[in-house]
């Protein structure tokens, strides 16, 4: 097992890519709502549109360090994607659950 040394580019668009695909489901729920209700704040989409994306950069830059450990074996590899996919949904969902709470959450 060898553990490279941290590519700044690819951790930071790795990054990039996780802010962007949380962004754009946490948009598509929060469009969805056709009349908030009146118990809500105004400006109550603001917290959503900012913790789950910063979830979503987190979980990109988990998928990229453990995406580092170089195995040569297929069924490692293999388990390796598998986890980066898990570990990624899993901080969309803790995102969208935090950012949502009160609101579309309750």
């Amino acid at each position: 097992m060898k553990i490279e040394f941290i590519n700044k580019k690819y951790l930071v668009s790795m990054m990039a890519l996780g802010y962007i695909i949380a962004l754009t489901f946490v948009g598509f729920i929060i469009l969805s709502v056709d009349q908030p209700k009146p118990e809500w704040n105004e400006y109550w989409f603001v917290r959503p549109l900012i913790i789950t994306p910063i979830a979503g950069a987190f979980g990109g830059a988990c998928c990229y360090l453990i995406n580092t450990f170089s195995i040569q074996n297929s069924f490692a590899k293999l388990l390796r994607i598998l986890l980066s996919i898990l570990v990624f949904v899993y901080f969309i969902w803790i995102g969208t659950i935090l950012g949502l709470d009160g609101t579309l959450w309750n």
